[in-house]
């Protein structure tokens, strides 16, 4: 892993569009941002500012319209989807707001399904 205070996710220009019918919705715009490690942030703005797609591009789980993303000094975005997963899964870790818990799985199912998708099948 990169020693303190080197840039662990850096993003240049990243701008992300979505369709709604036949326009374009412009949800960021020239993105420009270096997270080092050991760093903590926090995204404040009000509803809508686009802090909910930004953490989706950061987690890998979205990617931008245009612009750059480096993540542990590599490029996630050239990854097919499947290893973009295996990625997520062995380096991100997500709390997500409303939960996302699969209901056909069991309370202790839904707490070790990350480690399933981290390699980790005996549990015990």
């Amino acid at each position: 892993m990169k020693n303190p205070g080197q840039p662990i996710a850096v993003m240049k220009d990243v701008t992300k569009s979505y369709l709604k019918g036949r326009n374009s919705f412009q949800v960021l715009k020239n993105v420009n941002l270096s997270i080092d490690m050991g760093e903590k942030i926090a995204l404040v703005g009000p509803s809508g500012a686009g802090k909910t797609t930004l953490l989706y591009l950061l987690g890998l789980m979205d990617i931008p319209t245009s612009g750059s993303y480096t993540l542990l000094g590599s490029n996630p975005l050239a990854l097919s989807d499947s290893a973009r997963s295996r990625l997520r899964g062995q380096t991100i870790g997500f709390v997500f707001q409303n939960y996302n818990l699969l209901p056909h799985l069991r309370t202790w199912e839904n707490v070790a399904l990350p480690l399933h998708y981290s390699g980790i099948t005996r549990f015990n």
